[in-house]
């Protein structure tokens, strides 16, 4: 039945895009109505940039509906924009504090994450005393006292870090998807896996990838080339590590199965002059018959 209905759904959204890419050609007006429809079946089918662009459309017109705000925040949280969340969550709160109390909550995180630490200390407490009591809530009230618990040590390594400067690097990198596993391979060089799927609508095979960038003085720029020979078509491939010498380059490859789970071996690839040969599956005492592996990590023993 799951599976019937996730089809039911994915096919409704096809449509209303269809229907919204012809409408346009015939220069046919959504209502507010059409465009909060068209976010609710872009976010179910799980294309989260479609429905933040619909909601935001819908919201130009209808900025004052907590309902929307709220799922923008938690849409623009998935995607790991936590500046935009922030500002919809903070919206939702002051709309509608008793239906969405917990958009304080997440309004708190993101405030953390944000680098304003005294801010999102203060409406954390703020969160834990709100009169809310359903287990929704309880549970996100055990987890803001877990977060205040951390405020002391991150304000002892804010200040033994007060002059280090952390940057986004830039869009040419940090694309719409996933970046994740960053590798310096040298002072110039780094590697990282990316989500960056063919066609921007392709919701069922995103797929990470190792891509490249590059930097020249102190800007660091990557293009959409993957041409390294650790991926492979179809199977995530990410978290890889080099050894001490940086001949060996071992890694993660995931193979999704039928049942959406995922099957993660690690491989290694070995540097034979200039070239990287192709990688072979690490043995069966690693990559353990019935487990799942990944995130290798190279070591120094220091007995040998």
């Amino acid at each position: 039945m799951k599976t019937i209905g996730l089809i039911i759904i994915l096919s409704a959204y096809i449509l209303i895009i269809n229907g919204y890419c012809q409408s346009i050609d015939n220069n046919v007006v959504f209502s507010v109505t059409d465009y909060k429809r068209l976010g609710k079946g872009a976010e179910k089918a799980g294309d989260y940039r479609a429905a933040i662009k619909y909601y935001e459309l819908y919201n130009s017109v209808k900025s004052n509906n907590a309902e929307v705000n709220f799922r923008l925040g938690e849409l623009y949280r998935n995607i790991r924009e936590y500046r935009q969340a922030k500002e919809c969550y903070y919206k939702t709160w002051n709309q509608s504090p008793l239906k969405y109390p917990e958009a304080l909550y997440y309004y708190g995180i993101m405030l953390k994450m944000d680098g304003q630490y005294a801010e999102a200390k203060t409406m954390l407490e703020k969160f834990i005393k709100t009169p809310v009591d359903d287990k929704k809530i309880l549970d996100l009230k055990i987890k803001a006292r877990e977060e205040l618990t951390n405020f002391d040590k991150i304000n002892i390594l804010v200040q033994k870090n007060e002059n280090v400067t952390i940057t986004m690097l830039d869009s040419s990198i940090n694309r719409a998807h996933t970046e994740l596993s960053p590798i310096p391979f040298n002072d110039s060089l780094l590697i990282f896996s990316s989500v960056r799927p063919s066609n921007a609508g392709d919701i069922q095979n995103n797929v990470a990838e190792f891509y490249t960038a590059h930097r020249k003085d102190n800007n660091w720029t990557s293009d959409d080339i993957n041409v390294l020979p650790f991926n492979n078509s179809g199977e995530n491939t990410c978290n890889g590590t080099f050894s001490k010498d940086g001949n060996h380059f071992y890694f993660t490859r995931c193979e999704i199965l039928k049942s959406n789970k995922a099957n993660c071996e690690l491989f290694v690839s070995i540097k034979s002059g200039d070239e990287w040969v192709a990688p072979v599956k690490l043995d069966k005492m690693i990559n353990m018959s019935g487990f799942t592996n990944t995130q290798p990590s190279v070591g120094i023993d220091f007995k040998t």
